[in-house]
């Protein structure tokens, strides 16, 4: 409480604030959604609600430039999860990539869970052919239009069995889930 704030005027402004706090998250939330939206549809080549094109056109920048878009949008199963990988293009190597809105970008690496994901997805393609496989991170800046943070990931396989196939063994183990 502020000093010389009673209790009703207390309870008014907080739960003011929380209201307001819920609808900025909201909005947050249903920019986020829009924007990757419009990033899949320009992906596939498709129109898009061009109010976006300032989050849209720096985004597909980064993903064609490392070569075409060969889907979006793609379930990958694996042994004992699923998941759904944002796009894969091929050029030089196949790239797997996962696009995430935020307020507040990445400094200098993805958030942990976004690197275990995509690990997982890469685990679940396997490499099914002669190009080196990799994963990346894209974030999108839903507070400053085309500010983006790209993280590369080449030594997924270290993730994956460090980092994400033991905690999806202790997830199994709680859930008492067994895959067949």
């Amino acid at each position: 409480r502020r000093e010389g704030e009673g209790i009703d005027a207390f309870v008014h402004r907080v739960l003011h604030e929380e209201r307001q706090q819920d609808a900025e998250a909201a909005q947050a939330r249903e920019l986020g959604t829009r924007v990757h939206a419009a990033i899949e549809s320009a992906l596939n080549q498709l129109p898009y609600d061009r109010d976006l094109e300032a989050y849209v056109e720096p985004a597909i920048d980064k993903v064609f430039s490392t070569g075409r878009v060969i889907c979006t949008e793609r379930i990958v199963v694996g042994d004992g999860y699923a998941g759904k990988l944002d796009a894969m293009t091929e050029g030089i190597a196949t790239t797997i990539w996962d696009f995430k809105t935020a307020r507040t970008l990445p400094t200098k690496s993805s958030w942990p869970e976004a690197k275990l994901q995509l690990s997982a997805y890469a685990k679940a393609i396997g490499n099914t052919s002669d190009i080196r496989l990799m994963t990346a991170n894209l974030y999108v800046s839903t507070t400053k239009p085309g500010e983006l943070f790209l993280d590369v990931h080449g030594d997924w396989p270290a993730t994956y069995e460090n980092g994400f196939k033991p905690l999806l063994a202790v997830w199994q183990w709680l859930n008492d889930y067994r895959p067949a």
